[in-house]
């Protein structure tokens, strides 16, 4: 499932660095497309015919709409699979002698980390925020009930 998630994200990392290219280039075109207001820039550009009005790309593509779509089943899946990976964590708990702490502190930390540095690289705001609401939601209830009772 680790290796999904790793697909998923570099999915995701993708389309989100084409979908910002994609709309880099479309501002650059706006800018330098001839307009009704600007005559000198017409005559810059004759071969072009007409006047461009409107956008070229809409507010919302095709494109973000299946990324978004895929960020949220990339969310659900790093939430699952971070819970698991905590229970587990949790059972397998070892308190050594000469530690402070119990093994299950750093097992949970090391796969928070992995977790939030994978949703981080994907480049997509709304996966990296509901993946750290699910490591956030996973270690104020699962993570500090055990701990605490």
């Amino acid at each position: 499932m680790d290796r999904s998630l790793d697909d998923l994200a570099q999915l995701l990392q993708y389309t989100e660095t084409y979908d910002r290219f994609m709309r880099h280039i479309a501002q650059n075109l706006g800018n330098d497309h001839p307009s009704k207001a600007d005559s000198s820039k017409k005559e810059a550009f004759p071969g072009v015919p007409g006047v461009f009005e409107g956008t070229i790309l809409p507010d919302r593509t095709s494109v973000e709409e299946a990324a978004g779509e895929v960020s949220a089943l990339y969310a659900e899946m790093e939430g699952a699979l971070f819970k698991i990976s905590v229970h587990k964590a949790l059972l397998i708990d070892k308190v050594l002698p000469q530690s402070n702490t119990s093994s299950c502190v750093e097992d949970t930390f090391f796969i928070a980390h992995r977790c939030a540095k994978r949703a981080f690289a994907t480049g997509h705001y709304l996966a990296a925020s509901a993946v750290l609401n699910h490591i956030s939601n996973v270690l104020s209830s699962l993570w500090f009930f055990y701990i605490f009772f």
